[in-house]
């Protein structure tokens, strides 16, 4: 046999990575029951309260192809902030909801995983409260096509997406 191409070799360590990754993640998922049906799907943030203020997203955000919004799969949350996407795990107990870090488990803090690009201040300033709001979520409620996430701090009022 000749000798492995230094090319070859860093490609042979990436695919390993790769699939010790892939292995580790698959192995760390909760087993946990599934998103109540009426949960399910995406859900699109049409208003806020927050320090007794009731606040409406930016419409900046909408003209982009998404709105600031959330989409419940299985255990996972995952959606758009307004600048950044984030994900994180959740559970459910009775109408309690609680996130929790996806790597970790833990669930003594919120553990959202969210990409770090940049924007408008106004933006970064509308999704650092959302984000914060969504972190401290104690319950959740559904009424009709709305969905309402509450915690201490404030509300969080989203409406079913169509594409759901």
């Amino acid at each position: 046999m000749g000798q492995m191409s230094r090319a070859k070799a860093i490609k042979l360590v990436l695919v390993v990575g790769v699939i010790a990754l892939a292995v580790g993640l698959a192995l760390a998922i909760p087993r946990a029951e599934p998103t109540p049906v009426d949960l399910q799907g995406t859900w699109i943030l049409i208003c806020y309260r927050e320090s007794g203020k009731l606040r409406i997203p930016y419409p900046s955000t909408w003209l982009r192809s998404r709105g600031i919004g959330l989409t419940f799969t299985g255990f996972r949350v995952s959606g758009f902030a307004g600048v950044n996407r984030y994900w994180a795990n959740y559970e459910l107990n009775g109408d309690k909801l609680a996130l929790y870090s996806q790597f970790t488990g833990e669930r003594r803090e919120c553990g959202l995983i969210q990409t770090l690009a940049g924007g408008p201040r106004h933006l970064e300033a509308q999704e650092k409260r959302y984000l914060s709001l969504l972190c401290s979520a104690r319950s959740y409620q559904i009424s009709g096509r709305l969905l309402i996430i509450s915690s201490e701090d404030g509300v969080l009022v989203f409406a079913r997406s169509i594409r759901s």
